[in-house]
């Protein structure tokens, strides 16, 4: 068996084995220590280690996935406005992001339903906002954050989301896909949006380079082998303003004519 092999099979154990929650327990603990290799490791991790983590996800994914309990949920990947009028902190700006521009959506389930009914901890993943840019063409999935964590933590967090993304479209049933636009896209962008300020002390640009041109050649590898229907990605750090101007990191940093 294979190194590569074994730590699939480790990892399928951990996930389909004791108690709820595993596999996006796993998921995190992954992604988070693929962006930890990409921002200290630069040009000295290999080109495809983006693709390859992520295809070693789908399939541990994949294989956690119940055919006879899974896609029960009748929100998952389904775009909606907030209900609610108003709250604190990153769901209060996501709330009032949401109300002023009719493109955005507001927490996307990702995961309700797909691996473990009876566990909450594997219902709990939201993409904190959706843009539909084009409709059944274009989407961007969004990690917002105000002051909680840090750039490399939330580029973990969408990167997980889009794994989950890229679940429900391999594995989803057809009528899922058909009445969920969303997972019929061609393009998705995943990006991190935050205020300026989450993003001083240091440069970001290299880790979102890194992150950007590894999922990049995911995409190309991934479509010339006939999987997910051709999906282009990409990845970004941008900055949002209270008024919901998206901006470059590098743009908003610029002074002020």
């Amino acid at each position: 068996m294979s190194e590569e092999q074994s730590k699939s099979k480790s990892m399928s154990s951990k996930a389909s084995g004791t108690g709820t929650g595993t596999v996006l327990g796993v998921l995190d603990a992954e992604l988070q220590a693929l962006v930890r290799d990409l921002d200290l490791g630069g040009v000295m991790v290999p080109p495809d280690h983006v693709g390859a983590t992520i295809e070693r996800l789908l399939a541990l994914a994949g294989s956690s996935i119940s055919p006879d309990t899974s896609w029960q949920s009748k929100w998952l990947w389904a775009l909606r406005k907030p209900t609610r009028a108003n709250a604190t902190g990153e769901r209060g700006l996501a709330i009032r992001l949401c109300h002023a521009r009719p493109e955005l959506f507001y927490e996307v389930p990702a995961a309700a339903g797909v691996f473990d009914t009876g566990g909450k901890a594997n219902k709990r993943a939201n993409v904190d906002l959706a843009v539909e840019v084009v409709p059944g063409e274009h989407y961007i999935l969004v990690e917002l954050k105000e002051k909680s964590d840090n750039p490399a933590f939330a580029a973990a967090e969408i990167l997980r989301n889009f794994v989950l993304y890229l679940v429900a479209r391999r594995h989803g049933p057809l009528e899922l896909i058909e009445r969920r636009p969303v997972l019929q896209a061609r393009r998705i962008d995943i990006q991190v949006w935050a205020p300026v300020e989450y993003y001083e002390g240091r440069d970001w640009t290299g880790l979102e380079t890194t992150l950007a041109e590894g999922l990049s050649q995911w995409a190309v590898e991934t479509r010339e082998s006939g999987r997910d229907g051709g999906i282009e990605v990409s990845f970004s750090f941008r900055v949002v303003g209270q008024d919901g101007k998206v901006q470059p990191v590098a743009g908003a940093r610029e002074p002020m004519q």
